[in-house]
C-alpha cells in the first residue's frame, strides 16, 4: 500500500497513458496527487515533492495495491508503456504486506480534497 496510511489523494482522470507520461515528465506533483487511467489509480507515494516520483499502483474498484513504481527515473515512452501495461492487468493479486487504501483517502474533486497539508 502506499506507505502513507493517513495520506489523502486528489485523483484526476487522464485520457491516455501518453497523457499521464507527459504529466509525470513535465511536472512535479504534490505528494497528495493521484491519477486514474482505466481501472487503475496511480497514487503519489513519495516522501517529498523534490524526490523521485514514486507511485503506488492500486485497483480502482477494490483499492488494493498491486504494484509500486518509481516514475522519476523513467523516460516518457517507458512511462507510457508501463501505464498501459498496468491498466491491462486484471488478475494481479495484491502485494504481500500491503494495506488497502480506504475510500476516505480518494478524493475526486478539489472541494472534497480541500485542506490537505500536502497541497502546494
Amino acid at each position: 500500500m502506499p506507505c502513507h496510511t493517513k495520506r489523502r489523494w486528489n485523483v484526476a482522470p487522464v485520457e491516455s497513458p501518453e497523457a499521464l507520461a507527459d504529466k509525470l515528465t513535465l511536472n512535479s506533483w504534490c505528494c497528495c496527487t493521484g491519477f486514474q487511467y482505466g481501472g487503475v489509480l496511480f497514487l503519489n507515494d513519495a516522501f517529498s515533492e523534490d524526490g523521485a516520483q514514486e507511485y503506488a499502483i492500486v485497483h480502482a474498484d477494490t483499492l488494493e495495491q498491486f504494484e509500486s513504481i518509481t516514475f522519476g527515473w523513467m523516460e516518457r515512452d517507458a512511462i507510457a508503456a508501463s501505464v498501459r501495461s498496468m491498466a491491462e492487468c486484471r488478475d494481479i493479486l495484491p502485494r504481500l504486506n500491503s494495506v488497502n487504501v480506504t475510500k476516505d483517502q480518494i478524493h475526486r474533486t478539489a472541494a472534497e480534497h480541500a485542506g490537505c497539508r500536502l497541497c502546494a
